[in-house]
């Protein structure tokens, strides 16, 4: 995802320094070290209270997968320990080389058209930047609690696609579904 402003047209908040963005409870994005070039490749980065605002983050007809939704397609995909492979962008012809993973971007074969890129995150207690190139995590709807809610991982050193529960203060990228 890549959008800067809520379906009816308000626009998502952004440009929080790491201490702003570590003490938010309201939406936000922001882009990985603050440079739009990362933007343009990687897609933005918002906290799960930006998915939570009833003006909604995704455009029309569009919805951001619940728990079920990510299971659902794991499941389908033959099971957590092999689904993430399938999801991982790679070099189309050199799998499982990539432009965008770290090395050894374990068992990419981007079976599934997903094309994943590892855009990293933001982190909920410093409000740093890490792991572009890494990790590409991805917010469900879901909350699990008042402050945590599920998050869906990629990892370039492993095949499998991790789901943890994670404070809803970090940035993560967001993947939406067609209704």
């Amino acid at each position: 995802l890549q959008v800067s402003h809520y379906q009816n047209g308000d626009p998502i908040p952004t440009g929080y320094n790491d201490v702003q963005w570590s003490n938010l409870n309201t939406g936000a994005y922001s882009v990985y070290n603050d440079d739009q070039g990362y933007g343009e490749i990687y897609g933005y980065l918002y906290n799960w209270y930006s998915l939570a605002d009833t003006r909604n983050i995704c455009p029309e007809g569009w919805f951001v997968p619940s728990e079920d939704d990510f299971n659902n397609m794991i499941e389908y995909l033959g099971g957590v320990n092999i689904a993430g492979g399938m999801l991982k962008e790679c070099t189309e012809g050199n799998c499982p080389e990539s432009d965008y993973w770290s090395s050894p971007n374990l068992g990419a074969t981007n079976e599934a058209g997903f094309s994943a890129l590892p855009a990293g995150g933001r982190d909920y207690d410093s409000g740093y930047y890490n792991y572009l190139g890494e990790y590409a995590s991805f917010w469900a709807y879901n909350q699990n609690d008042e402050n945590s809610t599920y998050q869906y991982l990629l990892r370039f050193s492993h095949h499998d696609f991790y789901k943890s529960f994670i404070n809803k203060n970090i940035g993560f990228s967001v993947r939406y579904v067609k209704y």
